[in-house]
C-alpha cells in the first residue's frame, strides 16, 4: 500500500519484504537491548573490584573475601568466578605458590594489578 495506495491486492513479494523489515527491527531491537544489559558476573566483578581497591592493599586471599568482603561473596563459587573473570580481564594475577597474608600462609592469593575499574 506504501507503492501503490491504490492497489487492491498485497502480492508475496510485497509479503516478503514486510516479513524482512519486521524481522530486521525485530533483530535490531534485540541488539540494543541486549547491549543496554549487564550481567550479573560482571556487576558482581565490578562490586569485587571497587571493595578491593578500597581496602588499599595489594593482596587478597579467598577466606579474606569470604569474611571482609561484600555480602555478595560468602560462598567459594561466587568469589572464584568473580576472582577469575577480574584476572581474565588483567586487574589481578594470581600468586603462584600462595603467600603470607597477616602472619597466615594462603595457598590461593591474588595481587591486584589493576588500580582503576
Amino acid at each position: 500500500m506504501v507503492a501503490d495506495p491504490h492497489c487492491t491486492e498485497i502480492t508475496s513479494t510485497h509479503i516478503d519484504a514486510g516479513i524482512a523489515l519486521a524481522q530486521h527491527y525485530a533483530l535490531e531491537a534485540l541488539r540494543l537491548f541486549d547491549a543496554g544489559s549487564a550481567r550479573s558476573e560482571i556487576l558482581r566483578a565490578e562490586q569485587l573490584l571497587e571493595w578491593l581497591i578500597n581496602r588499599n592493599r595489594d593482596l587478597i586471599a579467598l577466606p579474606d573475601i569470604y569474611q571482609y568482603g561484600p555480602n555478595t561473596f560468602r560462598d567459594a563459587k561466587t568469589a572464584l568466578e568473580a576472582l577469575h573473570l577480574l584476572e581474565e580481564h588483567g586487574f589481578l594475577e594470581q600468586v603462584e605458590g600462595g603467600a603470607v597474608i597477616d602472619g597466615t600462609k594462603r595457598r590461593e592469593v591474588w595481587r591486584v594489578i589493576g588500580r582503576s575499574p
